[in-house]
């Protein structure tokens, strides 16, 4: 889940900073996206720790960057199995 945060909080930072909205709708929305899922993570990373004992590259581990990028599965490195 934090991967998948983390790749819509970079997409969304990436749309705003070369300024290829082409409607305002689109940029407030990158601008919600960003904000709030960034949110989001600071909350599972402290859930994690809490939890846990861990940080977020604990759970990277077995997901997004795991089995699906060694033993390759389906839909590339960004879907979880």
């Amino acid at each position: 889940m934090l991967g998948h945060h983390m790749g819509a909080v970079m997409t969304s930072q990436q749309l705003l900073m070369r300024g290829v909205a082409d409607h305002e709708q689109v940029g407030a929305l990158a601008e919600t996206i960003r904000e709030e899922q960034h949110a989001e993570i600071v909350q599972m990373q402290q859930w994690l720790r809490e939890w846990f004992g861990v940080g977020w590259q604990h759970g990277m581990r077995g997901g997004m960057w795991g089995r699906n990028v060694r033993h390759g599965g389906i839909g590339g490195p960004w879907m979880m199995q």
